[in-house]
């Protein structure tokens, strides 16, 4: 089996890296895998995907038995092909050597999971957006066409459907809605072309759409994740200003303390969390089991109350707060205006929206086929999340270093 991934050191292509890999440690010399990344001066892509695949997060979650860390070993270095290349080039920087090695023979499934994910939705960042996410895919289809591909696999976003509520079908694609930022709306801009051009060129489609994305539950280390960002980012904001109260960074999460800041949410709905391994194991059973399905949801069977996760991280945090209120106050505190011009400016759409259930039944009988059960996303479970997190001060421990 031939495999071709991009954003493979993102969290959700990490996740599937390794679960394919688990899936055919007994026939790795079967396997071959193509890795899409971009060169980094800090760390080069193949130390990011040997750090992946064989640091201590990448072995818990493989489970070596006996002699297989050596076949493991062989595999990366002679089954594993990297290639450099960039989204934000027409021709995606890709050498006649790197072009020669794709198109050498068929390639089952070519997943595309790179993605820009910026909530924000001013000019430059939707420019960006646009050029990542639409022109990018645009370019690695093009790609695609010139290669013997069985299956193209592409990852949109759930939210892409925009304001909506109740039970959300499969594929809504509808441009003129109201989203909630830019990142919607180009990434729903991007599937629609994908669909259509897959249609012209009689490709194989399938389309996943995730909804929040946060770490690992059933695979160890539990709570792991590469990137900080969605609820994770509150937390770090929570930090943020608790140090900036006068409490010492060396004692954030022991010292009580108390911020003037009101939480905007609504009392009935909750974001939908889906684990990264679970996400990861879902598209790796609906390919392999080879649906004849085309659109799936990654997603949670029910959402997580907003009054629940929302108080769950300032109570880790040892943070008392202002209650939960239904809309913006009209007098805010100088902390609630600095919050809803930041972080509560990208959240806010989320935590305010009306419920969303996304349709799972397409995914029912392969679910039972492989034992799989999405985790909930319970307190409990949502602490360990926290736990993980807390072992980068929710992504600020490179910055405060």
């Amino acid at each position: 089996m031939r495999i071709a991934i991009t954003g493979a050191t993102g969290l959700l292509g990490s996740n599937l890296l390794l679960e394919i890999i688990k899936n055919n440690l007994s026939r790795l010399e079967d396997l071959e895998i193509i890795l899409f990344g971009r060169q980094k001066k800090s760390r080069s892509l193949e130390r990011r995907v040997r750090d992946i695949v064989a640091g201590p997060e990448g072995l818990a979650y493989l489970e070596l038995g006996d002699g297989e860390a050596a076949r493991l070993e062989a595999f990366i270095t002679e089954r594993v092909r990297l290639i450099d290349y960039d989204l934000d080039r027409p021709d995606l920087g890709l050498s006649s050597e790197d072009l020669e090695v794709v198109r050498s023979r068929r390639i089952d499934l070519f997943f595309h999971i790179a993605s820009m994910t910026d909530f924000r939705s001013t000019p430059v960042v939707e420019q960006a957006l646009h050029k990542t996410n639409y022109d990018g895919t645009k370019a690695v289809l093009g790609l695609v066409k010139t290669c013997k591909v069985g299956e193209y696999v592409h990852v949109g976003t759930a939210y892409s459907c925009g304001y909506r509520g109740g039970k959300i079908p499969l594929a809504v694609a509808d441009l003129s809605v109201r989203f909630r930022n830019a990142y919607e709306r180009v990434k729903l801009k991007a599937e629609m072309m994908v669909r259509e051009e897959c249609a012209k060129a009689k490709i194989r489609l399938r389309v996943f759409r995730p909804v929040t994305i946060c770490g690992r539950l059933m695979e160890k280390p539990y709570g792991a994740i590469t990137k900080f960002d969605v609820f994770y980012s509150w937390g770090a904001f929570l930090l943020r200003m608790k140090a900036k109260a006068g409490v010492p960074k060396g004692a954030l999460y022991e010292t009580p303390a108390s911020l003037p800041l009101r939480v905007v949410c609504s009392p009935t709905s909750g974001l939908n969390i889906v684990p990264a391994d679970y996400a990861a194991k879902v598209m790796y059973q609906v390919c392999i089991q080879n649906d004849p399905g085309g659109d799936y949801y990654l997603a949670n069977n029910d959402e997580t109350p907003h009054h629940g996760h929302l108080s769950w991280t300032p109570e880790f945090l040892n943070l008392k707060l202002g209650p939960f209120v239904p809309e913006m106050p009209g007098d805010l505190s100088d902390l609630e205006r600095f919050h809803y011009k930041t972080v509560g400016l990208v959240l806010t759409p989320y935590t305010t929206s009306e419920p969303m259930l996304f349709d799972l039944g397409n995914l029912e009988r392969i679910l039972s086929r492989a034992g799989l059960r999405c985790p909930v996303v319970d307190k409990k479970n949502f602490m360990a999340l926290l736990q993980y997190a807390k072992q980068f001060d929710f992504g600020l421990k490179e910055r405060w270093e």
